[in-house]
């Protein structure tokens, strides 16, 4: 079978089918990351004006996938995608004019507005769409409904565990009772004759003296 398959494969060459070279792309589509992350942020417009500096895109990678990828390993992802790279041209980023351009794309639109959070010195932030959808009719009446509900919830809960606090101190007050009660019991003491004692005291009430019973019986000899 090998020599027959060996012989088709120096004569035409391998062979693979149409729906195997599909399937084979959409795996290495779906596990390169490099792309993922381009297409996610970025858009192809092949406008001359629209630029990024190759260390830019090498950070905002790096943020995304929160490693450490050095420059050479972003440019050859960047010839992989056949993106368009003028070495010589300048752009300023991070305020400091850096050369090496990527020319012909621009950052996916983002929607921001400002934050007064001062925590953490961010003047712009991405839009809290949450925060949106409470704002905006029918879903903030909506959200207000659910926000009621929740609150009678938690109200009915502590109602609950109320009652089962009291429950259980009332418990705790009776076991107190109970057991204050045979602590008393315990401290009674109880008298025990002993087996012996009881069978001579018993002999003592049946059987009268010796010398008694023989009086009696010569007082009764001299009285017939």
């Amino acid at each position: 079978m090998l020599i027959k398959k060996a012989k088709n494969y120096f004569k035409s060459g391998l062979i693979v089918p149409a729906k195997y070279i599909e399937i084979a792309k959409d795996v290495c589509e779906e596990n390169d990351k490099f792309k993922n992350f381009f297409d996610n942020h970025f858009d192809i417009t092949n406008n001359e004006n629209d630029k990024i500096t190759k260390d830019e895109l090498r950070d905002m990678y790096n943020h995304h996938t929160k490693c450490n990828f050095s420059a050479s390993s972003i440019m050859t992802d960047i010839q992989r995608l056949q993106l368009k790279y003028e070495k010589g041209l300048r752009s300023v980023y991070n305020g400091i004019s850096i050369r090496g351009i990527i020319v012909g794309i621009k950052k996916k639109t983002v929607h921001y507005e400002e934050d007064m959070c001062e925590e953490n010195n961010e003047s712009m932030q991405p839009i809290n769409y949450c925060q949106k959808l409470q704002d905006d009719e029918p879903y903030k009446t909506k959200y207000m409904q659910l926000e009621k509900d929740l609150a009678e919830l938690n109200l009915g809960y502590e109602k609950e565990l109320t009652e089962l606090k009291l429950e259980n101190e009332k418990l705790r007050l009776e076991f107190e009772t109970y057991k204050k009660g045979q602590t008393k019991k315990s401290t009674t003491i109880f008298i025990d004759v002993s087996d012996e004692e009881e069978e001579e005291e018993e002999e003592a009430v049946v059987k009268p003296k010796t010398k008694t019973d023989k009086r009696n019986k010569i007082h009764k000899a001299l009285t017939k």
